[in-house]
């Protein structure tokens, strides 16, 4: 079972670049451990110890994220949000830290991070460990956007059985948010998310692939 990283265990895993140089390093020192690989640059300016991050890719991304969301005022979102709120990921691209941020233009990927561009409604935001992320019925929804089917089946599959959400929220986040969309894009969220059917067995949610397409 892959751990669940407390914001406190993140912070004390990052050091900044100041803090570093505060101990004696230089900016030599930093670039050649990083180029070694003892150094992980999760954000600019913001390192952690490689020996923190081995063999749990999950651990290194919530990281990445929660540096991310240090440095700036937006939602954290899409698979970024997700690694918040402990969900699985797997088969996900973990290659960029997700942000809403206010504005227009669809999104915008730069380096290591993906801005998307509009305005969170709040009933779609809450506080996870002190970080502003989508709540996890919108983050499913657009897990099923940018991710294979699978992974974002898996990702619902686990905050329905954690109670982070239901089928309910799932639908109303699907059908308030997406309604503009026509075409593949909305078949594409149905086929995951459009008619949740959900039973429990042994205690266990099940998800039946949903056949509805909108």
């Amino acid at each position: 079972m892959r751990p669940i990283v407390s914001t406190a265990r993140v912070e004390a895993m990052i050091v900044s670049r100041r803090a570093l140089l505060a101990q004696g390093w230089t900016d030599t020192n930093i670039r050649s451990e990083t180029r070694a690989g003892e150094l992980v640059r999760v954000a600019a300016g913001l390192y952690a110890p490689k020996t923190d991050l081995d063999g749990w890719p999950e651990v290194a991304y919530r990281v990445r994220v929660m540096a991310a969301a240090q440095r700036f005022q937006a939602v954290v979102s899409h698979a970024s949000a997700a690694v918040v709120h402990g969900l699985p990921l797997g088969g996900a691209d973990l290659s960029a830290v997700h942000l809403i941020r206010p504005g227009k233009g669809g999104f915008r990927a730069g380096g290591d991070r993906t801005r998307h561009a509009g305005i969170v409604e709040p009933q779609w935001v809450t506080m996870v460990e002190g970080v502003r992320v989508t709540t996890a019925a919108r983050t499913v929804v657009d897990l099923a956007r940018s991710q294979p089917v699978k992974t974002a089946v898996s990702a619902m599959d686990n905050a329905l059985f954690r109670r982070l959400c239901t089928p309910e929220d799932i639908r109303r986040a699907m059908t308030s948010i997406y309604r503009p969309l026509r075409g593949s894009r909305r078949r594409r969220v149905s086929r995951t998310g459009g008619d949740v059917g959900v039973r429990r067995s042994r205690g266990t949610y099940v998800l039946r692939p949903p056949l509805t397409i909108w």
